[in-house]
């Protein structure tokens, strides 16, 4: 089975959304896009890890980060857990 890829919108710190852990065994790899506040948590925990330093007030930084990401890992979904 061909693993998928899902593009994680993290606002939360990695302690409380362990996107990777949750995913084990599932055949879903996370990519994960956070803020420069929580982005050690995630580096250290996830393979495919970016930082996005206006993350909660530049959407156009955020799609331009997206399109960059799926040039080189083709992702599947994309998933956050909150609307802003």
């Amino acid at each position: 089975m061909e693993e998928k890829r899902v593009l994680v919108l993290a606002k939360t710190e990695y302690m409380r959304t362990p996107y990777d852990k949750w995913l084990i065994d599932s055949g879903i790899s996370p990519i994960i896009v956070t803020s420069a506040r929580f982005y050690d948590g995630y580096a250290e925990n996830c393979e495919h890890c970016y930082c996005l330093s206006n993350y909660d007030s530049d959407d156009t930084e955020l799609y331009a980060l997206v399109d960059k990401i799926y040039q080189s890992i083709p992702f599947h979904y994309v998933f956050c857990r909150a609307e802003s």
